[in-house]
C-alpha cells in the first residue's frame, strides 16, 4: 500500500503550523525581583514565562494605570537564591508580544483574609 502523498506533506508541516498558532496568541514576559539583603539592594531575574492574555483591573484611573498594576507588585514571602525569605518588589517586562493581544478584565477581586469577593467598578 502506497501512502497518500498529500497526507505526508500535511503531517510534515504540522509543527510549523503549531508554532505559527502559538506565536499568534502567546507572548513572553521576564520578571525581575528586587529586595534588600544586609542593607544592599539586590536584583534577581526569573525565567521567561509565556502569557495568553493581559489582565486589566478596571478600578484604576486609566488603561495605562491598569496595565502598570498588572506588571508590578510586592511579594511578602520571596525566597532569595540563598534561601532567605524577604519582602521583594516584582516588575514584569514584556519580551515578545503575540500577533493578537487579548485582555482579560478582572471584574472581581477575592480577599483571602476575609474570604470575600468584591466586584470592581
Amino acid at each position: 500500500m502506497v501512502p497518500d502523498q498529500s497526507f505526508t506533506k500535511i503531517a510534515s508541516q504540522t509543527p510549523i503550523k503549531k508554532k505559527l498558532i502559538s506565536d499568534s496568541i502567546t507572548g513572553k514576559t521576564t520578571s525581575y525581583y528586587s529586595y534588600i539583603n544586609n542593607e544592599k539592594k539586590l536584583e534577581d531575574q526569573k525565567a521567561i514565562s509565556e502569557f495568553g492574555y493581559l489582565t486589566l483591573f478596571p478600578n484604576r484611573e486609566d488603561i495605562y494605570d491598569a496595565l502598570e498594576s498588572s506588571f508590578s507588585g510586592t511579594i511578602d514571602n520571596y525566597k532569595t537564591p540563598t534561601g532567605e525569605i524577604v519582602k521583594a518588589e516584582e516588575v514584569t517586562w514584556i519580551k515578545n508580544l503575540p500577533n493578537v493581544l487579548f485582555f482579560q478584565i478582572q471584574r472581581v477581586q477575592y480577599n483571602v483574609k476575609d474570604s470575600l469577593s468584591k466586584q470592581n467598578a
